[in-house]
Protein backbone atom coordinates (compact mmCIF):
# COMPACT_ATOMS: atom_id res chain seq x y z
CA UNK A 1 0.00 0.00 0.00
CA UNK A 2 0.92 3.58 -0.50
CA UNK A 3 1.56 6.22 1.82
CA UNK A 4 -1.42 8.36 2.34
CA UNK A 5 -0.83 12.22 3.48
CA UNK A 6 -4.27 12.44 4.91
CA UNK A 7 -6.09 8.87 5.60
CA UNK A 8 -5.13 5.71 8.25
CA UNK A 9 -5.40 2.73 6.02
CA UNK A 10 -5.56 -0.88 8.09
CA UNK A 11 -6.64 -4.45 7.43
CA UNK A 12 -8.91 -5.97 9.43
CA UNK A 13 -9.36 -9.98 7.76
CA UNK A 14 -10.96 -9.14 4.26
CA UNK A 15 -12.25 -5.66 5.27
CA UNK A 16 -9.76 -2.74 4.63
CA UNK A 17 -10.45 0.19 7.08
CA UNK A 18 -9.52 3.64 5.82
CA UNK A 19 -10.19 6.56 8.55
CA UNK A 20 -9.12 10.59 8.47
CA UNK A 21 -5.97 11.20 10.28
CA UNK A 22 -7.91 15.01 10.89
CA UNK A 23 -11.27 15.09 13.03
CA UNK A 24 -12.42 17.73 10.86
CA UNK A 25 -13.02 17.52 7.16
CA UNK A 26 -13.96 20.91 5.71
CA UNK A 27 -12.29 23.22 3.37
CA UNK A 28 -11.94 23.10 -0.21
CA UNK A 29 -8.26 21.99 -0.62
CA UNK A 30 -8.54 19.40 2.31
CA UNK A 31 -11.47 17.74 1.05
CA UNK A 32 -10.13 17.52 -2.01
CA UNK A 33 -7.05 15.69 -0.82
CA UNK A 34 -9.52 13.54 1.02
CA UNK A 35 -11.32 12.08 -1.58
CA UNK A 36 -8.46 11.82 -3.61
CA UNK A 37 -6.50 9.50 -1.50
CA UNK A 38 -9.69 7.84 -1.17
CA UNK A 39 -10.02 6.85 -4.40
CA UNK A 40 -6.27 6.53 -4.98
CA UNK A 41 -6.82 3.75 -2.52
CA UNK A 42 -9.90 2.40 -4.09
CA UNK A 43 -8.22 1.75 -7.97
CA UNK A 44 -4.95 0.99 -6.59
CA UNK A 45 -5.84 -1.67 -3.96
CA UNK A 46 -9.54 -2.45 -5.13
CA UNK A 47 -10.92 -3.68 -2.08
CA UNK A 48 -14.36 -5.76 -1.80
CA UNK A 49 -15.05 -4.75 1.49
CA UNK A 50 -14.18 -1.17 2.69
CA UNK A 51 -15.56 0.31 6.30
CA UNK A 52 -14.43 4.56 6.08
CA UNK A 53 -14.26 4.66 9.93
CA UNK A 54 -15.43 8.81 10.43
CA UNK A 55 -16.04 8.09 14.48
CA UNK A 56 -13.57 10.44 15.25
CA UNK A 57 -14.82 13.54 12.82
CA UNK A 58 -16.20 16.32 14.91
CA UNK A 59 -16.92 18.34 11.76
CA UNK A 60 -17.90 16.97 8.16
CA UNK A 61 -18.62 19.58 5.81
CA UNK A 62 -21.22 18.29 3.08
CA UNK A 63 -19.29 19.65 0.03
CA UNK A 64 -17.26 16.35 0.86
CA UNK A 65 -20.24 14.03 0.09
CA UNK A 66 -20.03 14.68 -3.54
CA UNK A 67 -16.28 12.67 -3.18
CA UNK A 68 -17.59 9.96 -1.26
CA UNK A 69 -20.39 9.12 -3.91
CA UNK A 70 -17.33 9.29 -6.44
CA UNK A 71 -15.84 6.68 -4.70
CA UNK A 72 -18.57 4.17 -3.39
CA UNK A 73 -19.83 4.33 -6.92
CA UNK A 74 -16.11 3.37 -8.58
CA UNK A 75 -15.81 1.24 -5.57
CA UNK A 76 -19.15 -0.76 -6.68
CA UNK A 77 -18.02 -0.57 -10.56
CA UNK A 78 -14.83 -2.85 -9.27
CA UNK A 79 -17.14 -5.49 -6.87
CA UNK A 80 -16.36 -3.99 -3.91
CA UNK A 81 -18.79 -2.96 -1.07
CA UNK A 82 -18.32 0.16 1.36
CA UNK A 83 -20.13 0.89 4.76
CA UNK A 84 -19.45 3.80 6.84
CA UNK A 85 -19.49 4.39 10.94
CA UNK A 86 -20.25 7.58 12.19
CA UNK A 87 -21.16 9.26 15.28
CA UNK A 88 -25.53 10.21 15.41
CA UNK A 89 -24.66 13.94 14.83
CA UNK A 90 -22.92 13.48 11.92
CA UNK A 91 -25.57 10.80 10.47
CA UNK A 92 -27.94 13.58 10.13
CA UNK A 93 -26.35 15.34 7.53
CA UNK A 94 -26.55 12.35 5.62
CA UNK A 95 -30.26 11.43 6.31
CA UNK A 96 -30.86 15.12 5.84
CA UNK A 97 -29.21 14.20 2.14
CA UNK A 98 -31.12 11.05 1.87
CA UNK A 99 -28.00 9.19 1.64
CA UNK A 100 -28.39 7.28 4.98
CA UNK A 101 -29.69 4.08 3.89
CA UNK A 102 -30.11 4.78 -0.16
CA UNK A 103 -26.23 5.35 -1.37
CA UNK A 104 -24.46 4.83 2.22
CA UNK A 105 -24.71 1.46 4.79
CA UNK A 106 -24.33 3.68 8.00
CA UNK A 107 -23.31 2.02 11.17
CA UNK A 108 -22.70 3.42 14.49
CA UNK A 109 -19.36 1.36 15.41
CA UNK A 110 -16.15 0.30 13.16
CA UNK A 111 -16.94 -3.12 14.67
CA UNK A 112 -20.17 -2.70 13.81
CA UNK A 113 -19.58 -1.92 10.06
CA UNK A 114 -17.44 -4.52 9.46
CA UNK A 115 -19.69 -7.46 11.12
CA UNK A 116 -22.19 -6.25 8.75
CA UNK A 117 -20.13 -7.74 5.57
CA UNK A 118 -20.54 -11.10 6.96
CA UNK A 119 -23.94 -11.18 8.19
CA UNK A 120 -26.54 -13.14 6.05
Amino acid sequence: MSQHQVLHVKQVGPVSVVQPVTPEIVGRSFINVFSDELLEFVESEKPQKLVLTLTAVSNYSSEAIGGLIRVVRRLESQGGKMKICMKADLRELFKVTRLDGTLFEIHTTEDDAIEAFFRN
